[in-house]
């Protein structure tokens, strides 16, 4: 695990990079493809959540620059803020397929 300041900075770099990744790799092409009809709210919960979730890691990181710990509550409500809204999402998607 991480145990210093130094291998939690990198631990939380390391996380931005893979959600970057996955949402650029994955789902950011997608956005190149018309959202189906019914859909364009998960879809944008979805991406507000992606949203959200990069803009904690950057919050987390600005404590590194300053440590004020107001930016690691910030990260933290932020970062609560994206999993409601994926949850959101995931819970639209879930009844939308079994409606199918």
């Amino acid at each position: 695990g991480a145990t210093t300041l130094t291998q939690i900075k990198k631990a939380i770099e390391a996380a931005k990079r893979i959600t970057t990744a996955g949402y650029l790799g994955d789902y950011l092409h997608k956005g190149k493809l018309v959202v189906p009809l019914g859909y364009a709210d998960i879809d944008q919960d979805i991406r507000s959540s992606y949203s959200q979730r990069n803009a904690s890691y950057e919050e987390y990181l600005m404590f590194f620059e300053n440590n004020r710990t107001i930016h690691i509550e910030s990260a933290t409500e932020t970062f609560e803020s994206s999993e409601k809204l994926a949850k959101k999402a995931q819970t639209a998607l879930s009844a939308k397929l079994k409606s199918l």
